[in-house]
């Protein structure tokens, strides 16, 4: 149990990339459940999971804008 803490202790230090990487490269839940063990931890994490989880798929948003285009 002591190892966990530490390691959430090194979590609620991690600074918020410019972009989300594992969502770039389609792991998505990957990231969700990541998001989901900081926020246990932290709350201020919170807006983020909330962000990722609204944040629509690439290839939703994709097929949403070539339809567009035909119309």
């Amino acid at each position: 149990m002591g190892e966990g803490l530490a390691h959430l202790e090194r979590i609620s230090t991690l600074k918020e990339p410019d972009d989300y990487t594992l969502i770039n490269v389609g792991r998505k839940k990957d990231l969700i459940n990541y998001l989901q063990m900081a926020t246990a931890y932290d709350e201020s994490y919170r807006e983020f999971l909330q962000q990722c989880e609204n944040e629509e798929d690439d290839i939703t948003n994709d097929l949403v804008t070539s339809r567009r285009g035909d119309h």
